[in-house]
This record gives structure tokens, C-alpha cells and sequence, in this order.
């Protein structure tokens, strides 16, 4: 006895948000990038060319792949086609891999990413959703001046976000920046495998077409290696 299932049933669509754990990364990363003073992006404001993609789910995007250890372009480009969290973090949207690799790698990008990432880690940090016993090795305790349904964001932070900074800076560029670089750099070598395909797969229609024009310009009677070779080709 196998439990019913029906693929042609029509059924309305669910709100995405109700699908996702509530404890999930996803609000945590959402809630931080949307509480962030409008001045952050407005550096990325153009007139120029159609209407750009909003800077805060490339961020959302971003912070989301990283925590989940995805650096290259294509694969978060695949993320947002396939992983259901991430499609409701960037509105469904489909941003090619490009265009995100593109945004994260301008100069005010890379410069707004490393201190977005490192205020978020130590906000997941102080609010214990991370332990980052690798990153951390001082030793920090965090306790904050609050009861059990509390937290004291101001006082946790003013007594230990230097310290964190400087320790989610380290991590940041001893190992998130590699693997953002590797990432960007395994994309444009597929690229270039593409684009080399592309270029023969061109020069084969080429020869195609020609080998087809001669053979009917220039019929022969009985077997033509013509044909042959336009076979092998097609």
C-alpha cells in the first residue's frame, strides 16, 4: 500500500515563508541586511542602462551561500533556482552568476561585504546561534545582563565587539576571501571552456553548410565521401 500522490492535482501556492523551519539562517540573515540604514547602498545607485538588481538580497544572497560554504557564482545561481530558503531570501529571483560575481567583485562590494560579514558574525555570536570555537581560540564567554528571555545587545557589545572584530576580520580574510576568489575564478574558467566550444561548435556549422552548397551545386552520380564527412560533422 503506497500513500496517494497526484502531480496534475491544481493546488494553490504556498507562501514560501511557511515552508522554511522558523529557526532557520535565513530570517536571522534576513532581519540583519534589512535593518540596515539605506545609506549602506546607496553607493550602488545608477541612471545609467535598465533598472539594476536591489544590493540588499545580493547581500542576503551572498551571506546566506556563504554560511553554507557555496562561493562560486553558478552555484548560487543554482541555489536560488532549487533551494526553496533561498528563493523566498532573494523574492525568487533568478540573478544570473554574472551579475552576482560582478557586484562582489566592485570595489564598494568587496569593501561593504567584508564589514557586513563580520558585524553579522558577531552578531550571531553574541546572540549564541554560532560558536565559532575555531575562530575564536581567546577563550570569549559571552553573558549578557539579562534574564533568560532577554538580551543587552548595547552592553554584550561594547564590551567585547572589539575583540570579536578583530577575530571575524582574521577569519574573514584568512578564509572566506580565498575561497570567494577560488569561486569567482572557477566560474570564468568554465566560462572559458564554454565560450571555446561555442567558438567550435560555430566553425562546424560553418563547414556543414559549405560541404552542403558544394554537394548541391556539384552533384555526383554513385557514392560521395562529401556526404560522408558532412554526416561525420552533423
Amino acid at each position: 500500500m503506497y500513500v496517494k500522490y497526484n502531480m496534475n492535482q491544481t493546488s494553490l501556492p504556498l507562501e514560501l515563508s511557511s515552508c522554511i523551519d522558523s529557526n532557520h539562517i535565513v530570517f536571522s540573515i534576513y532581519d540583519f541586511v534589512d535593518s540596515l540604514d539605506e545609506k549602506h547602498f546607496e553607493i550602488f545607485e545608477t541612471q545609467d542602462g535598465r533598472p539594476a538588481y536591489h544590493p540588499r538580497p545580493l547581500i542576503m544572497s551572498l551571506l546566506y551561500a556563504y554560511s553554507k560554504g557555496v562561493f562560486s557564482g553558478r552555484k548560487i545561481e543554482e541555489m536560488m533556482e532549487e533551494n526553496l530558503p533561498m528563493q523566498w531570501l532573494v523574492a525568487q529571483q533568478v540573478i544570473s552568476y554574472r551579475t552576482i560575481n560582478r557586484f562582489r567583485s566592485s570595489e564598494n562590494c568587496s569593501r561593504l561585504l567584508e564589514n557586513i560579514f563580520i558585524e553579522f558574525t558577531i552578531q550571531l555570536k553574541l546572540e549564541k546561534l554560532i560558536s565559532l570555537e575555531n575562530v575564536f581560540i581567546d577563550g570569549t564567554k559571552i553573558e549578557a545582563d539579562a534574564n533568560k528571555y532577554t538580551f543587552v545587545w548595547k552592553k554584550a557589545t561594547e564590551r567585547f565587539a572589539e575583540r570579536l572584530k578583530v577575530s571575524a576580520r582574521q577569519y574573514y580574510f584568512e578564509e572566506i576571501q580565498p575561497m570567494v576568489d577560488a569561486g569567482i575564478q572557477y566560474d570564468e574558467e568554465l566560462e572559458l571552456e564554454e565560450s571555446m566550444l561555442q567558438e567550435i561548435a560555430e566553425l562546424i556549422e560553418e563547414e556543414v553548410e559549405k560541404l552542403t552548397e558544394d554537394i548541391e551545386e556539384n552533384p555526383v552520380k554513385g557514392p560521395d565521401h562529401r556526404k560522408q564527412t558532412r554526416r561525420r560533422l552533423k
